[in-house]
């Protein structure tokens, strides 16, 4: 996938767990689907930018700061 990131899920998780959010909650506010909360949590896939957006708008961040830095 083209514009594709890697996202910080341990990150979102450690956001959505702060909110009292589950998984499927954090899905819904962000109007993706479960699968792909899972998927981006499980690495089996990488976030367009789009999704990146979606998910950090959900939880008042900036969509930079949950990409995930390589080591």
């Amino acid at each position: 996938m083209k514009d594709a990131v890697n996202v910080d899920m341990e990150k979102v998780g450690n956001m959505r767990y702060e909110h009292l959010w589950t998984w499927s909650e954090l899905a819904r506010r962000s109007n993706v689907t479960t699968a792909t909360i899972f998927a981006l949590k499980a690495g089996r896939r990488r976030a367009s930018m789009r999704t990146l957006h979606k998910i950090a708008h959900a939880l008042g961040v900036q969509p930079g700061t949950l990409i995930k830095k390589d080591a």
